[in-house]
């Protein structure tokens, strides 16, 4: 059950948004979709290896009130940090909450 008090954090919600550049470059931009009051409850931490080294992973589920267009988010910022969206939830298919789970990436 999710609480207003648990909204205490303000993120903006982004899209993905790829255009052709000068000389046929690929540009992707990341446009705002909205700035909303989330919950951000660490997931979980598992463990990759990538090119023989070992990475720790921050999973985070983040929650927000629902909005059609927020369906189109594929990145979230708080503040310096950045998760990338890696699935969306419709919270009991009642059109009230969404819940993201993020992976905290650089």
């Amino acid at each position: 059950m999710i609480r207003i008090g648990d909204l205490r954090h303000r993120v903006t919600l982004q899209g993905i948004s790829d255009t052709v550049g000068d000389g046929g470059e690929k540009v992707r931009t990341y446009p705002t979709i909205a700035n909303v009051w989330a919950e951000l409850k660490p997931s979980q931490i598992p463990v990759r290896t990538r090119a023989g080294r070992i990475e720790f992973v921050a999973i985070f589920t983040i929650t927000c009130p629902y909005a059609a267009n927020y369906l189109t988010a594929r990145r979230i910022v708080l503040g310096a940090r950045t998760f990338q969206v890696q699935s969306i939830i419709n919270l009991g298919e009642q059109q009230r909450y969404i819940i993201f789970q993020c992976e905290e990436v650089n």
